[in-house]
């Protein structure tokens, strides 16, 4: 039911660029917090952070090539436990066009 996923969410993130050689390296960091209002989650407040690291080589003019990392966690409050922890990682092929 819709209600469940009822929230207000604030959040605020950082991130920049480096250029280190042909490298482009980019951390980032997100807070978020999610009050959520309505059915059984009503009165949860989760607390969500957020850090990636990102570093893209670019190939030519519209491809790159780039790999990350990121750590995510959630704290709730209110309920049961909905708290977790997150890595993620991965390579990433982009290609950039205008028409």
């Amino acid at each position: 039911h819709e209600d469940e996923l009822s929230n207000i969410e604030y959040s605020a993130s950082y991130s920049l660029n480096y250029n280190l050689m042909s490298f482009i390296i980019i951390p980032k960091y997100k807070i978020s917090k999610k009050i959520y209002d309505k059915g059984i989650n009503k009165d949860r407040d989760d607390m969500i952070h957020d850090l990636n690291f990102k570093i893209v080589y670019p190939l030519s003019e519209s491809f790159t090539l780039s790999t990350f990392y990121d750590y995510s966690t959630r704290n709730t409050q209110g309920l049961a436990d909905h708290d977790f922890k997150s890595y993620d990682y991965g390579i990433i092929l982009g290609l950039n066009t205008r028409f």
